[in-house]
């Protein structure tokens, strides 16, 4: 059984008109995948700052719900939210997360303080160590974030590694080592899983995110919970390159997959 634990709906800003949660379910089924999870985003700061276009998450959680419901007997379909940068109003964040009963809830920073989003940053007019200091600011971020309460996994570890790829580069790990191990420390603390987001493999790119070196680094911290994600917006790309990045966990020595409903956590074997 596949596993597509990161996709969104029309009704994240950046969703594709056609992404109906029952269309992305039927693709789910169709694709093979057993467990989806639907993740909205979020975006907390731009919730509170007006920095993004207004998320609308009772109409969010209503579709997801009806879909649910309408697929039943062919698909485990989760009720998620994908929480962006919470800290930066964690009172809000909080607010926002316990709105609803959600099953699974995905942390994610896509920026930080007082610097836009990574994907509007001009990265190839920026210097490889510009570039590397957001980055370390980033991860101290996410440090910062993965005690906030309620979440399950942390997203796209690497984000900005597709960006730096965009304009030409291969982003170098090995400065930011350090900080990971912290990171992956503080996701082991809090019981919080680390996430293999497919998209930059079905995208074309060559690499998850994160990646065989990062994924090795967080077993050998002593990292255990992983999810997955094709990081779909449109039912096309539901399930795509999940093969894929379950062939890299196995590579790195994960075996299962990690998923909560109602409350309640549950495994799912890795098996291709």
């Amino acid at each position: 059984m596949l596993c597509d634990l990161h996709t969104h709906t029309h009704n994240s800003f950046d969703g594709f008109p056609e992404a109906t949660a029952h269309a992305m379910a039927q693709a789910a089924v169709d694709a093979g995948v057993g467990v989806l999870a639907l993740t909205d985003h979020c975006e907390v700061n731009g919730q509170v700052q007006g920095l993004y276009p207004y998320f609308d998450q009772s109409a969010s959680f209503a579709e997801i719900t009806a879909a649910r419901d309408a697929f039943a007997d062919k698909l485990t379909l989760l009720r998620g939210i994908e929480l962006g940068q919470p800290m930066e109003h964690p009172e809000q964040a909080l607010t926002m997360r316990e709105a609803y009963d959600y099953d699974f809830v995905i942390l994610s920073l896509h920026n930080i303080p007082n610097i836009p989003d990574f994907y509007l940053l001009r990265t190839d007019r920026m210097s490889e160590q510009h570039y590397h200091m957001l980055y370390d600011k980033l991860l101290d971020a996410m440090i910062a974030s993965v005690a906030f309460p309620g979440v399950h996994t942390l997203a796209h570890v690497t984000y900005p590694a597709r960006y730096w790829a965009e304009a030409g580069k291969q982003f170098d790990i090995k400065p930011h080592i350090p900080r990971l191990t912290k990171l992956f420390e503080a996701l082991c603390k809090q019981g919080v899983a680390l996430e293999v987001n497919v998209s930059t493999l079905w995208k074309g790119y060559g690499f998850a995110m994160p990646d065989r070196e990062v994924l090795e680094l967080y077993k050998h911290v002593g990292g255990e919970l992983v999810t997955i994600g094709s990081d779909a917006h449109a039912p096309c790309n539901v399930g795509n390159s999940i093969a894929d990045g379950c062939k890299l966990l196995l590579d790195c020595g994960f075996d299962q997959i990690v998923a909560y409903k109602e409350g309640k956590q549950f495994f799912v074997p890795i098996t291709l």
